[in-house]
């Protein structure tokens, strides 16, 4: 009954009062939920739905309500509640609500708003607006979303953008974007790419003789492209390129027949020109020729039944030069045989003459009367040579003659510095007259051995004297033979290294020969001891040697296998698809352990290495044209980067190089001295590129120096600025929107100063927005303070000028005492008689101050207040709704001190009630 005689506000018939009743009730009253469902009134059940929290309800109204408006609304409410700028909805609830509408501007909404990453990466999932996305890449706080966001973004201009924006906010996203960048360009690109590479394989499979090294890399391009590629295209290029490879093997065939063509032809004319520079070297082999010659026409024969075609021209050139070998062989060989007989007779004379043969005179003209017989005329040089020898031989002969007189004079002279020797016992002077002697007599055994004759006896008697006293003399060199035949025993106990052992039994044989030479010859029993013991003492350096000739013959069988078992790993290659890198790594590893197989003696070595360099060959032939094409692309690659140094754009300079850097890796190295070169280059190249980088980075790094500085500098502004003391605050606000729009016009800052300063930035406005409020603090509270001040001055005068007391108005009011100050100046009596009135004014605000601060009313009061509340609250709250209830109760504490003064009697009283809502206004 009470509610129909006094319906609540919110179901009045008034929609404006409904309004305002609805704009007071809490957002979990139940009452909501009746308005937003029966309410008539559009702009009502909008107001509800702006503060409902009843998520079920208002999906309802969202999807049923018969307005637009307010169907907006309640979308509008939702979202902010599973945003969490309203209500209590747990971050589960509001991913559960999401996920199951599945709205884009939900989710959109949340996905900026939402304090939640949960619900944030859920609403994430659900959006496909690339600006968006760019936004969350950027801006998001969670470093994780950022990424998920990036990664949802497929638009190219959208992703360039990120990665140039990002690249000093956040390392990750930039680096991803530049990923996504180069991924989206290769692979919309890739169609392009995949065309062009099977149109250039089907442009080598054309070729008569396609370039292998193009070929091969064409192929490993396009294992790079052909995932996604056409069913087409994959025909087509394996069409290509298997044709292409039937070219090079056919080519390869063709040269490899030819080249044994003209590797006979080569052999020929090499052993034409070998005959023809050799003819005049006796030590020539001239039947080694005529072999050869035959082993060559034999190869050819050999090559036309193996071959069936052979090339004309070589084939001619081939018979031409074995014709010429033939006739050149002939005329040498009739040449030397007749030089062999100028040369014998030259022999001969030129013996005689140096006195290697004893020559008469008959001898000389015989030698002569051959020469004149020789057929044909010998060359001038022979011929000079020939009469040169003669006159020497002849020379000689008159000179024998007076040689052979001094030498028997110099023979009787030795003869008897012997005989002087012999008589005084000294073997080594009689052993230096007797050698002289002896060579006396053996000339003139040669030249007039008749001159002997007369000495024979005398030389006789002489020898045996020299062989008594050397018998005499050997007596004491065996004593020192028996020492050393004692210390080569004590040698062959003593624990020596190989090399030590050997040269001292050198050494202990060296002394051997010595005391022979000085003392004559060991007996044969002595020499035969000290050879057993020298041969004991040299028996373990004769082991050494035979373990080790036992090791080389080891190591040589196992270099002839090594060389078999290559042969072998060739014949197994696929040549048709070879793995270059592989290949050429085993090359490397294959040289290394021919190697360490073990050493072997000099001959050998020279012929095992010589059949691996030729069991090799086959391998470096086929990957010497992949190294050159190798080394000619890395050269391209070093004159691109070269010219990456003058590049205006220094990011595309940057980039072309570190992707040049990514294809440097060769796929077969060359040699040591190639590859330090080419690297030396190329790195040089890249530096130049790189140091262009780094200039431009301690340019740009200056320039977020001073970057730096300069916010350092609006950060201690700021800092002064929150320091202000409140009466010189008047133009505090427009200093800080001016500092802040600066701070937004600075570029980017070091990213080692960006954490410190941006912090302080931070700090330093909320340190200002708090000395703002604490400042509007205090001025709100100077303003109640002066109010209540000056309304109590107004009171005490007025109550003086109704008391009759003379009064003076010379202090400064505010304005909106204005007509208090000009009714008391002119001493109006009505002010006296309206003080009964003026306290049930201030009452009367005090109540509804009271009800809007909720705040305790007296005790007399109460019937009042409950009567006020049921006939006059919604009059009462009439002011605006965007008014707050403590400026509404302001504007009324400023309405009761701008009224009369209340009676004396009752001052205290209502004092009290004011002091009161003063403090409950201040803050």
């Amino acid at each position: 009954m009470w509610d129909k005689l006094f319906p609540p506000k919110w179901r009045h018939r008034n929609p404006a009062i409904r309004a305002e009743a609805v704009n007071l009730l809490q957002a979990d009253d139940p009452n909501l939920a009746q308005v937003i469902t029966r309410d008539a009134d559009a702009g009502i059940r909008r107001i509800a739905a702006r503060r409902l929290e009843d998520l079920d309800l208002l999906f309802d109204v969202m999807n049923s309500d018969s307005d637009d408006s307010v169907r907006v609304a309640a979308r509008r409410r939702i979202w902010q509640l599973l945003a969490g700028e309203a209500g209590s909805v747990s971050e589960q609830e509001a991913a559960s609500r999401l996920n199951r509408q599945k709205d884009p501007e939900m989710a959109e909404y949340l996905v900026r708003r939402s304090p939640s990453p949960l619900v944030r990466r859920l609403a994430l999932s659900m959006l496909d607006k690339p600006a968006l996305l760019a936004d969350i890449a950027m801006k998001d706080p969670d470093g994780d979303i950022r990424l998920e966001a990036l990664n949802a973004i497929d638009r190219l201009p959208t992703l360039e953008r990120i990665a140039r924006e990002a690249r000093g906010r956040d390392k990750r996203v930039a680096r991803l974007a530049r990923e996504m960048v180069e991924g989206l360009r290769e692979q919309q690109e890739r169609p392009l790419k995949q065309q062009q590479a099977v149109e250039r394989m089907e442009s080598y499979a054309a070729l008569q003789q396609p370039d292998q090294t193009a070929v091969t890399h064409l192929h490993a391009e396009w294992e790079q492209l052909q995932q996604d590629a056409a069913d087409e295209l994959r025909t087509r290029f394996a069409a290509a390129h298997r044709t292409a490879q039937q070219a090079i093997e056919a080519a390869r065939k063709s040269r490899e027949e030819l080249e044994r063509q003209r590797e006979v032809c080569d052999q020929a004319k090499k052993l034409l020109n070998d005959l023809e520079s050799n003819a005049t070297k006796p030590s020539y082999d001239i039947e080694g020729v005529g072999k050869v010659i035959g082993l060559l026409g034999n190869s050819w024969q050999l090559l036309e039944q193996e071959l069936g075609e052979i090339n004309a021209a070589l084939a001619t050139e081939l018979e031409e030069t074995l014709g010429l070998l033939r006739k050149r062989t002939a005329e040498i060989a009739r040449q030397r045989k007749q030089h062999a007989r100028q040369l014998e007779i030259i022999g001969a004379i030129e013996a005689a003459a140096k006195g290697e043969t004893v020559a008469s005179r008959n001898r000389l003209k015989e030698i002569e009367q051959r020469w004149h017989n020789l057929p044909g005329k010998p060359e001038a040089d022979l011929e000079r040579s020939f009469r040169q020898h003669l006159q020497q031989a002849q020379m000689r002969l008159e000179k024998s003659a007076e040689r052979a007189d001094a030498l028997e004079a110099e023979f009787a002279q030795h003869l008897e510095q012997l005989g002087k020797a012999l008589d005084n016992g000294k073997l080594a002077p009689a052993n230096t007259a007797m050698g002289q002697a002896r060579k006396c007599h053996d000339e003139l055994q040669q030249i007039a051995p008749q001159k002997l004759k007369a000495t024979k006896t005398t030389w006789s008697r002489l020898l045996g004297r020299l062989s008594e006293l050397r018998d005499w003399q050997r007596f004491g060199s065996d004593r020192v033979r028996e020492e050393l035949i004692a210390a080569m025993h004590a040698l062959a106990g003593e624990e020596l290294s190989v090399t030590e052992r050997g040269k001292r039994v050198r050494k202990l044989r060296d002394r051997w020969r010595e005391v022979d030479r000085k003392g004559g010859a060991a007996p044969d029993a002595m020499w035969e001891r000290f050879n057993a013991a020298a041969e004991a003492a040299y028996a373990p350096v004769v082991a050494h040697r035979e373990a080790q000739q036992e090791s080389q013959q080891q190591a040589a069988a196992r270099r002839g296998e090594f060389c078999d078992s290559l042969e072998q790993e060739y014949r197994a290659i696929d040549w048709e698809q070879p793995d270059w890198p592989a290949i050429d790594a085993r090359m490397r590893q294959l040289r290394d352990k021919w190697r360490k197989l073990g050493g072997v003696d000099k001959e050998t070595w020279q012929i095992l290495n010589q059949r691996f360099i030729e069991t090799i060959e086959p391998f470096e032939e086929r990957l010497r044209g992949v190294r050159d094409s190798e080394k000619q692309r890395r050269e391209r690659l070093i004159k691109q980067v070269t010219r990456l140094a003058t590049e205006p754009d220094l990011q595309t300079a940057i980039d072309e190089t570190i992707a040049a850097q990514e294809k440097w890796k060769p796929l077969v190295t060359a040699s040591r001295g190639v590859e330090q070169r080419l690297w030396k280059q190329f790195r040089a190249a890249c530096d130049a590129v790189f140091e262009r980088r780094n200039v431009h980075n301690e340019e740009v790094n200056q320039e977020l120096g001073e970057n730096a500085e300069n916010k350092q500098a609006l950060v201690d502004a700021m800092q002064a600025l929150a320091g202000l003391p409140a009466d010189r605050r008047q133009d505090a606000r427009a200093e800080r929107d001016r500092l802040v729009s600066e701070w937004n016009e600075i570029g980017q800052m070091p990213k080692s100063r960006f954490r410190q300063i941006n912090d302080a930035w931070n700090k330093a406005l909320k340190a200002y927005d708090a000395s703002e409020q604490r400042a509007e603090v205090a001025q709100w509270n100077d303003h109640i303070d002066r109010i209540v001040a000056q309304a109590a001055r107004l009171d005490a005068l007025e109550q003086a000028m109704c008391n009759g007391e003379e009064i003076a108005l010379e202090e400064q009011f505010d304005g909106l005492f204005r007509q208090r100050v000009t009714a008391i100046g002119k001493a109006e009596r009505a002010l006296c008689d309206a003080h009964e009135a003026n306290l049930e004014r201030r009452n009367r605000l005090m109540l509804e101050i009271e009800v809007l601060l909720g705040l305790e009313t007296p005790e007399a009061y109460a019937d009042e207040r409950r009567q006020w509340q049921l006939e006059h609250l919604s009059d009462a709250m009439t002011g605006g709704l965007a008014v707050s209830p403590r400026e509404q109760a302001l504007a009324m504490l400023e309405k009761a001190c701008s009224s009369g003064a209340v009676p004396g009697n009752r001052q205290q009283e209502y004092l009290a009630r004011q002091q009161a809502i003063v403090s409950a206004l201040k803050q």
